[in-house]
């Protein structure tokens, strides 16, 4: 007898596949001998994420090449994204369509709950290729495996736009913030000696790099000490997940890498919260910076980011991944 071939297709920002193909692992392993497979709903995302480990699916192509008998089913997450329906859903097979139709609009942060925090069967790693790429991007970051060695801090910068996903209320100006996060690391630095990442800054948007970084990424960065400062350059989504996963502690903006990055560590400070992406925690129940526990609830609505605050929670969760070495 022949196994049950379900397929899904990827959609949306980096952090929306990585959620979604998260869950789909997880289906998979509570249901055996079920086979997956995977579609990508944007060429270039299919190849940026293919240093990821998908190998629990069978195949990870782009959704152009689904036909009639492709599945059997489908489990489609997002399947009401308004992108979704009016770029991928028209073209599909009548027989995809009618099987995703079959579903309610699935969302994958109503099952992370059940599988936070994540153990390392049910996280997604990096793949062959995506191991072979991580001196790469290590070099032409200038650095190296060595930087593991000593206390590091990722910081992730995201200032919204209006007419986003999340929406700018109350966010301060980016020049005043930039301000405040080199005071406060220069502080931290001053004070621990750490090495400093900064993911999202500092990255000028080319012809070659725009399906990547789009228009996301700040081209001025953080005011720190060269020594103890390296700007990330985007050179890739998946590689770079996993440079911030090694190092000491993670903190940053809300974003989609943040939450791929909070799944795989489960403890990332999350750092000038928009009052719309709380909200947004809340309307559907994200998982996400241990927002569902009491603790991570007051912790995230009461935490002020000030230069002293940031410095201080910072400077004690080195000090703690320190003594537990």
């Amino acid at each position: 007898m022949s196994q049950r071939v379900i397929g899904s297709i990827l959609q949306g920002a980096y952090g929306d596949y990585y959620e979604q193909a998260t869950c789909l692992k997880h289906y998979l392993r509570s249901q055996p001998g079920l086979r997956l497979k995977l579609y990508a709903g944007d060429a270039h995302r299919l190849e940026e994420l293919r240093v990821l480990d998908f190998s629990f699916a069978e195949s990870f192509e782009h959704w152009g090449s689904i036909r009639e008998d492709s599945v059997d089913d489908f489990w489609q997450f997002q399947s009401a994204d308004g992108e979704f329906r009016a770029d991928i859903f028209p073209h599909l097979p009548a027989r995809a369509q009618a099987m995703i139709d079959r579903l309610p609009n699935l969302l994958p942060w109503r099952y992370l709950p059940k599988l936070m925090p994540l153990d390392e069967a049910g996280r997604i790693n990096l793949s062959t290729e995506g191991l072979d790429r991580l001196p790469e991007v290590l070099r032409q970051s200038g650095l190296s495996e060595a930087i593991f060695q000593k206390p590091t801090v990722s910081f992730l910068w995201r200032h919204r736009r209006p007419g986003t996903a999340i929406q700018p209320w109350l966010q301060q100006p980016a020049d005043l913030l930039a301000e405040k996060y080199s005071r406060a690391f220069s502080e931290l630095i001053r004070r621990t000696g750490c090495h400093v990442l900064v993911f999202g800054m500092k990255v000028q948007t080319t012809e070659a790099n725009r399906h990547r970084v789009g228009s996301k990424f700040a081209d001025f960065g953080l005011d720190l000490p060269a020594a103890n400062c390296t700007h990330m350059q985007g050179l890739s989504w998946g590689v770079e997940l996993e440079i911030a996963r090694r190092t000491t502690v993670c903190c940053g903006h809300p974003s989609g890498f943040t939450e791929a990055l909070d799944l795989l560590r489960n403890d990332v400070l999350l750092v000038d919260p928009l009052p719309h992406y709380l909200l947004k925690l809340l309307k559907y129940r994200m998982p996400f910076f241990r927002h569902n526990t009491p603790a991570g609830f007051l912790g995230l609505w009461r935490f002020r980011s000030t230069e002293r605050s940031l410095v201080r929670e910072l400077e004690r969760r080195l000090r703690s991944a320190s003594e537990t070495k």
